[in-house]
């Protein structure tokens, strides 16, 4: 078993909000982040972030994500913020040596 962690701006962790996998790659939205974290299914080790445009701090209480899925038929994601804002993000496959 890993853990899988990424430190928050205060010092903290940020809560995980919503995880996708489509095999190869695990996705992970958290609290208070404007991105998306991409990790290598097999090893967890952290591959990219994938930023989320339009995404704004509301109130001053930081980022809303409202949950996310990945579509693997048209190689994006679908997430969810700020009460009725959908945005299709596509996802730029890398090749990674193994």
């Amino acid at each position: 078993m890993k853990v899988i962690a990424r430190p928050s701006s205060s010092g903290g962790r940020s809560a995980v909000c919503g995880i996708a996998t489509d095999g190869c790659e695990v996705f992970i939205a958290r609290n208070n982040s404007a991105q998306i974290d991409v990790y290598d299914a097999d090893t967890l080790s952290r591959r990219r972030l994938i930023a989320i445009p339009g995404l704004r701090c509301l109130y001053g209480f930081g980022y809303d994500v409202w949950g996310f899925t990945l579509c693997t038929k048209n190689d994006c994601l679908y997430v969810g913020y700020q009460k009725n804002v959908v945005r299709r993000i596509a996802i730029c496959r890398q090749r990674y040596a193994s």
